[in-house]
């Protein structure tokens, strides 16, 4: 949750080190070739189709993800817990 800075992405970044992952599938966005390790980063449009699905499916079913109207998040607690919903559902879905 945040801006799309390097800031918003090194706290991202602090949580998932923990969790070993191998490798990193990114688009070309500057902050992660700054941040995370190269060896483990690829960087191409056609590995990220899968994070494009997700966020496609998060704007259909949570309006606060669709453009401004009378829809809005005003508390971040809230964002986080909808995301949270969402998310384990989908895991359960499965």
């Amino acid at each position: 949750m945040g801006c799309r800075g390097s800031r918003t992405l090194r706290k991202l970044w602090d949580r998932l080190k923990h969790w070993q992952v191998e490798v990193y599938c990114s688009d070309y966005w500057r902050p992660y070739e700054q941040v995370l390790p190269s060896g483990k980063l690829v960087q191409s449009k056609a590995e990220t189709y899968t994070a494009e699905s997700v966020w496609s499916d998060l704007r259909h079913w949570l309006a606060r993800f669709k453009r401004r109207g009378k829809v809005v998040s005003r508390s971040l607690d809230m964002l986080k817990h909808a995301i949270g919903l969402y998310f384990q559902q989908l895991n359960t879905a499965i």
